[in-house]
């Protein structure tokens, strides 16, 4: 359970990356839409090396822990690995395809549906790693928790995520929803973009409001 914030920390500071990488594409390099799509890539890249270097410097117990186990280990308890790997997969394929899927439906309705989609895909997605950081360590909390036997522990760790999403996401929610039409011109002068984002932030504020749960 000490290593678990390692996922929290790194999600935790690459929000101010990809706020900087983003003015560095889009406005230092004028990169416009395509920018923020560069942004995005960069802020996945330093994540993950920020997580292997974080994991090569804490010590040998998380060096075994990563190290090569060997064929024999590699090659038992696969049913049971499959069991759970098969059907977290297809979960996460789902949430994947969902996002490419709305991609292909926006660039069919017009470029300005599709830059607008790009601007939110920027906006919102910036703000829910912390909730995202912080669900994964819950997760781990309660699991281990209920492992132990300990199921008030659970109830208790269950309680305080519940309470950060609700103070994280209305900190949040109520700003983007009150200048969403000023937002948008953080990346783009275009009023026809504008327009299109200004009026679908309503909907992806319920949906990131949502989400951080």
């Amino acid at each position: 359970m000490g290593y678990n914030h390692a996922v929290t920390f790194v999600t935790v500071c690459a929000i101010p990356c990809q706020f900087g990488l983003t003015w560095l594409f889009v406005f230092t390099l004028d990169m416009g839409v395509y920018g923020c799509c560069y942004a995005m890539l960069g802020t996945y890249v330093i994540m993950v090396i920020a997580l292997n270097v974080y994991m090569q410097n804490l010590g040998p117990r998380v060096s075994q822990a990563i190290a090569f186990p060997g064929f024999s280990v590699i090659f038992s308890g696969w049913v049971e690995y499959l069991s759970l790997g098969i059907p977290g997969a297809i979960m996460v394929f789902l949430e994947w395809i969902v996002f490419d899927i709305l991609a292909l439906w926006a660039g069919w309705l017009g470029t300005t549906e599709l830059q607008a989609m790009a601007l939110l895909v920027v906006i919102f997605p910036s703000l829910t790693t912390t909730a995202h950081g912080m669900s994964l360590v819950v997760s781990v909390l309660v699991g281990n928790s209920l492992g132990e036997g300990d199921s008030q522990l659970a109830k208790s760790f269950a309680k305080i995520s519940l309470i950060f999403w609700l103070v994280f996401s209305l900190t949040f929610c109520f700003p983007i929803y009150f200048l969403r039409a000023s937002l948008p011109l953080l990346f783009t002068s275009q009023p026809s973009v504008v327009s299109v984002a200004a009026a679908t932030i309503p909907l992806a504020t319920l949906n990131f409001f949502v989400d951080c749960l």
